[in-house]
């Protein structure tokens, strides 16, 4: 992955691991794998960009009554606190330093709660790590960055490493894929430590994600040559015992609700079933994580979180859509933008914790990190697409319409994927709801526009009607300006033709470098010639820059995808792909306006998008 947006460059450090657990050899893992005692911080991990950091600091800079509500589901605030702490610490280990005031906080944030019960996290293993895993990721990195761990006295070190095995432990025991008497475990016997049965690893990513995730995080402050040990000779009354020493009495709490035995059964059989060659989670053995984080990050999760095939943005028809827009819940099918947001959240949370840790780099599975870097990059332009302009989803039995919030959690995940540049910036989107046209403007002739809304969605798993822009004129021809202009952009919107006109120019495309009325190139489909044409607007005569022979079909919706470089760069293409349909290169226009084009014929768009090249 590359990370050159990283805004200054540390010297490799190795940071000493200080662990209570003693290492203890397991037949079936492997012998070859050293004890890991030291860790070397990456050179080049993304920094959070200025406002990002300045969200961050907001969310948590206020008082909060509860930091984490532990309520067997958690809350969106609650999962914005967790990553705000995340990503100061992400700050902190990009750079070195940061503002005083955001690792101030931080370091206030994370000794309440370890110290304060109204603030304490309760790890039960289930849904509520959806929010806990990006705490554990914080505390993992805290361990291992000396500035940072310093911060905290000894018994509030000895309290984080307490957490870190609670996470472990509980994450084992509900993960765990044997029973003691090496059987498949029951669908019924997956409840949580404080009995929530809401909880099914084999299932979709917005949870397994975050469990896996924060099973592997607890793992590094643990040491991962330690956790077969601490596993085999795990006690449920010892460790209780350490928690309430602790002081961490909402875990304890958690973990006094299930039987000792119950949770032995599973925790201390885990490495003995991997032994036998039985998984203990979703198909990959505690063994495998010991000797290649990454490959058994990739072989559990990582490959299942992007594994359908995409419909939006730069990747249409590749693998890599979310898998959440193709699962199932309790109500049956589902196609639910809100957890495609949280697998990928915690995917990425995940893919940072094992590059931060080095595993990343020092695996040796080329293929299979390409493999998931492609998957990432297809599955965040399709999911831009489809929450920038919303998306009609089914979920929990019901539909209904989701869109981008500004201020919601996954704001930060997406800073993360730009800074590994797996995703692009969002510049503009629009997608004419309500027949909200501000700032629009009508160029050339005046064929009339009008909003429609009785249209069945173009974007989403329902047939729910949605807004889209109609311009309707057989003898006439319109273009429609948005208010972005900028020299470097790409545009990304659907679009189709219910009818053409009878006799003239027939035509629909995009609008890009809009100067005036006279000046701008416009990419667009010829019916008159049947082809795809970049043509050049200047003084208001006509210039083809370049053409191919295309087949548009009356009533078909196309994905059109238009670049306009800063270096003169112009590419057209359809329905995605790595080869344009057509390009040219001109350098005339440098910057400028983007919008629609139609003429002599019944056309319609919707969700228009603008990002970064």
């Amino acid at each position: 992955m590359r990370k050159d947006k990283k805004k200054n460059s540390l010297k490799t450090k190795l940071v000493a691991v200080i662990s209570s657990v003693t290492v203890a050899a397991a037949i079936g893992f492997p012998a070859t794998v050293a004890p890991i005692t030291t860790y070397a911080l990456p050179l080049n991990v993304p920094a959070p960009e200025g406002p990002i950091m300045t969200r961050a600091f907001y969310s948590i800079n206020y008082s909060i009554p509860n930091f984490f509500a532990n309520t067997n589901g958690g809350s969106e605030p609650e999962l914005q606190r967790a990553q705000s702490l995340f990503t100061i610490a992400r700050a902190y280990a990009a750079n070195g330093i940061t503002d005083t005031r955001h690792t101030d906080k931080m370091v206030e944030w994370i000794k309440l709660t370890l110290n304060n019960t109204n603030h304490m996290p309760d790890m039960h293993g289930g849904i509520d790590m959806r929010q806990q895993q990006f705490y554990l990721l914080t505390l993992n990195m805290i361990w291992h960055t000396p500035g940072l761990k310093s911060r905290f006295t000894a018994s509030e070190q000895n309290a984080m490493l307490t957490m870190a095995k609670a996470a472990v432990a509980a994450t084992a025991y509900v993960s765990a894929d044997y029973n003691s008497a090496g059987q498949l475990r029951a669908a019924n016997t997956r409840t949580t430590l404080d009995l929530d049965s809401n909880s099914w690893p084999q299932g979709n990513p917005n949870w397994t994600e975050a469990v896996l995730g924060s099973f592997m995080a607890g793992a590094y402050m643990m040491g991962i040559e330690n956790v077969s040990g601490f596993l085999t000779n795990y006690s449920h009354a010892s460790f209780k015992t350490e928690l309430s020493n602790r002081g961490l009495s909402n875990v304890y709490n958690t973990f006094n609700m299930t039987a000792n035995a119950t949770i032995e059964s599973y925790v201390k059989n885990i490495v003995n079933n991997d032994s036998a060659n039985k998984p203990f989670f979703r198909g990959m053995k505690l063994s495998s994580f010991v000797s290649d984080p990454f490959d058994f990050y990739y072989e559990a999760v990582g490959k299942h979180t992007f594994n359908k095939i995409a419909t939006e943005g730069d990747y249409i028809g590749q693998l890599g859509m979310a898998q959440e827009f193709d699962s199932v819940d309790a109500y049956g099918l589902r196609d639910s933008l809100g957890y495609a947001e949280h697998g990928a959240n915690h995917m990425l949370g995940n893919v940072y914790l094992i590059d931060f840790m080095g595993n990343w780099s020092s695996s040796s599975q080329t293929a299979k990190k390409a493999d998931l870097e492609k998957r990432m990059k297809v599955g965040f332009s399709d999911l831009l697409g489809k929450l920038y302009n919303g998306y009609w989803t089914y979920a929990n039995g019901s539909a209904s319409y989701n869109i981008y919030e500004p201020d919601g959690y996954f704001d930060y995940g997406l800073s993360l994927a730009q800074g590994y540049e797996l995703s692009q910036k969002v510049l503009y989107h629009y997608n004419f709801e309500g027949g909200n046209y501000n700032g629009w403007t009508r160029i050339n002739t005046s064929a009339p526009w009008a909003g429609v809304t009785t249209e069945p969605t173009w974007n989403g798993s329902t047939t729910q009607p949605d807004a889209v822009l109609q311009i309707q004129s057989s003898t006439d021809s319109s273009g429609y300006v948005g208010t972005y202009s900028s020299n470097d952009y790409i545009v990304y919107s659907p679009m189709k033709v219910e009818a053409w006109g009878t006799s003239g120019n027939r035509q629909i495309g995009i609008i890009g470098k809009y100067q005036n009325n006279s000046n701008y190139y416009l990419m667009r489909y010829n019916q008159n010639t049947s082809k795809l044409q970049i043509v050049k607007i200047k003084n208001g005569v006509e210039q083809v820059l370049n053409e191919a022979s295309f087949n548009w079909v009356l009533g078909t919706i196309y994905q059109i995808k238009g670049v306009f470089g800063s270096n003169g760069t112009l590419e057209l293409y359809v329905w995605g792909g790595s080869v344009p349909k057509v390009s040219a290169v001109d350098t005339e226009f440098v910057s400028g306006g983007m919008g629609y084009y139609s003429s002599r014929a019944h056309s319609k768009f919707d969700d228009l998008l603008v990002t970064e090249r």
